[in-house]
């Protein structure tokens, strides 16, 4: 059997990916690889792996199908079903090992500290490095300031125990797909998964900017197609507030990527800043422009 090895430099990560493909195989979802062996103790390779079946296949196009769009929503509907109120009776009782999703606070708090943390972070450098700097971070500030006001007035609560929580991916990014002969798809990189928040998640895989090439109306289609987890009322509630912050979010992780082009990375797994400084800088304003256009129209 063909099989492939998934790395990662956290045995943490490696761990949440391998118990989330063993629940998925368990259930007996193809949406992703089998797993076939976790080893943890860094004494095969210099760090912890996860070696499973290998799946045949290409990643999603910038701009998928209609066909291909369907699958993708299904996929997203297969394992936000997925409660730990609700496995078979044989799953209940076993230690899964499934934990709070990476990068699922629960909160909306921390996000708007992030925002702000960028502004202080990245802010000076754009206002005097670019010629229109000042116009830039002026809208971003104007951002910041419409989510905190957002966050404020909502009456969702995306606290634990304000909803049921399910199986979620964190990272939505198109790369990690594999479209298959059999016009199956399948995700690949469960490294961050876990119990989480559906309604983060949609609204991440919307603004993700693996999706800035689908058109609006294939995304309100997938909107409109996506429905909401039993139980959950408050779904889209919580879903307004996230759009505006992750949608907010993105902007300032391209401008942290043009900070990173003159300063090197500021992050531990950055070891390399990529990207062309003109398209960067063209994907920061259309980014600032459709939050713009989100957050104004609400």
């Amino acid at each position: 059997m063909p099989v492939n090895f998934a790395s990662s430099m956290s045995g943490q990560r490696a761990f949440r990916e391998y118990r989330t493909l063993k629940l998925l195989h368990l259930l007996d979802l193809d949406i992703a690889p089998q797993p076939l062996w976790f080893d943890p103790s860094c004494s095969i390779l210099p760090f912890p792996v996860v070696m499973y079946a290998w799946l045949d296949g290409d990643p999603l196009p910038s701009i998928p199908s209609r066909d291909q769009l369907a699958a993708v929503c299904a996929t997203f509907q297969t394992f936000h079903a997925i409660r730990p109120d609700t496995l078979p009776t044989a799953l209940a009782s076993q230690d899964l090992g499934i934990q709070p999703a990476w990068f699922h606070w629960f909160s909306f708090e921390p996000y708007l500290r992030e925002l702000h943390k960028f502004v202080n972070d990245y802010g000076p450098w754009l206002s005097s490095n670019e010629p229109d700097g000042p116009e830039l971070l002026s809208r971003l500030l104007r951002l910041v300031d419409l989510c905190s006001t957002f966050v404020r007035d909502t009456q969702a609560q995306p606290g634990p125990g304000n909803f049921p929580l399910c199986l979620c991916r964190v990272d939505p990014n198109l790369a990690n797909t594999l479209w298959g002969a059999d016009a199956r798809l399948r995700w690949i990189d469960w490294e961050y998964s876990g119990w989480g928040d559906p309604a983060f998640e949609l609204a991440d895989l919307r603004w993700h900017a693996s999706t800035a090439t689908i058109t609006g109306s294939d995304h309100a289609w997938l909107r409109q197609t996506y429905r909401a987890p039993a139980a959950d009322p408050d779904f889209w509630l919580r879903l307004a507030v996230w759009d505006r912050l992750i949608a907010t979010r993105w902007p300032f992780l391209v401008l942290r990527s043009l900070w990173t082009l003159s300063h090197g990375p500021d992050r531990v797994r950055l070891t390399h800043a990529p990207g062309d400084p003109i398209e960067l800088r063209h994907r920061l304003i259309q980014f600032i422009s459709r939050a713009e256009h989100l957050l104004w129209k609400g």
